[in-house]
């Protein structure tokens, strides 16, 4: 994700400021993703070491965590469907036909 918004920065019109070029290019749903991902994993890890390498510890709620990566996962479904269409009018905004969105693209 961060070459993509590299590359947008990079392509953005020069008119427009690379900070706001750079926020533009990173739309919320995979900040949403990502967040889900950190909730899964610390659930994964709370529910794997103890049996792996510490049987005698007691076990972690696992099960908040869970909730909380479903629910951040339906929020970046649901922000994606939501904005998808937006978040590509801001980016041709931003890039317009310098970035060869215009020559074919399939939206």
């Amino acid at each position: 994700m961060n070459g993509y918004v590299g590359w947008v920065v990079a392509h953005a019109d020069p008119e427009i400021a690379k900070i706001q070029a750079a926020i533009i290019a990173w739309p919320p749903w995979p900040i949403a993703r990502v967040i889900s991902f950190v909730f899964a994993g610390t659930a994964a890890a709370a529910w794997g070491f103890p049996r792996l390498f510490d049987r005698g510890a007691p076990r972690a709620a696992v099960k908040p965590l869970l909730i909380a990566s479903l629910v951040f996962l339906a929020i970046d479904i649901g922000l994606k469907w939501l904005l998808a269409p937006e978040w590509r009018g801001l980016l041709r905004a931003l890039l317009g036909a310098s970035a060869g969105i215009e020559a074919g693209g399939s939206g």
